[in-house]
């Protein structure tokens, strides 16, 4: 049997099988655009200095002290305040202004700076902000009204708990 006659008998078989493929192809595709939109709408900012600059968004950068231990400088931590936005319906680079906010302005730092290490805003210093959620707080006007305390938490240390002061 040559490969045509071998064709002739399996096309539908083959026919079924590039179907398949080119369903799965699209469905896949289309439920990937889907779920990115979903995610997308509920992105309002990064943590990252360098691309808050490059989208326009940067405001200023704030200072900060290791409360333990002044000298230490976390790698990769650099608190700053920017103007929240979320990503492009269709790109991730696409820079959206949020409409209709009366808190345009958040507290921005890169939560985790290293793998082994996450940071997050104390709970009660939440309260100092305009608004806020459960991580980020968000400001009318682009200053602190407040010193703000983050805490620092290190995988490998993990009962020794740091404090970072953060203000203007």
């Amino acid at each position: 049997m040559n490969r045509f006659q071998y064709i002739a008998k399996h096309r539908f078989q083959i026919l079924a099988v590039l179907g398949v493929v080119l369903v799965s192809t699209f469905l896949l595709s289309y439920l990937g655009k889907q779920l990115y939109l979903d995610r997308a709408k509920n992105r309002v900012g990064t943590g990252d200095i360098h691309e808050a600059k490059k989208r326009g968004v940067f405001v200023k950068s704030l200072k900060y002290e290791v409360i333990d231990s002044p000298s230490i400088i976390i790698s990769g931590f650099s608190p700053f305040i920017e103007i929240s936005y979320r990503y492009g319906l269709n790109s991730v680079h696409e820079t959206r202004s949020l409409e209709g906010t009366c808190y345009p302005f958040k507290l921005a730092f890169k939560t985790n700076p290293s793998t082994d290490t996450s940071i997050f805003t104390l709970t009660y210093d939440l309260s100092t902000f305009d608004s806020s959620d459960a991580v980020w707080g968000y400001m009318e006007n682009p200053t602190l009204k407040d010193t703000v305390y983050l805490e620092v938490y290190n995988i490998h240390q993990y009962r020794r708990r740091k404090l970072i002061k953060v203000w203007e």
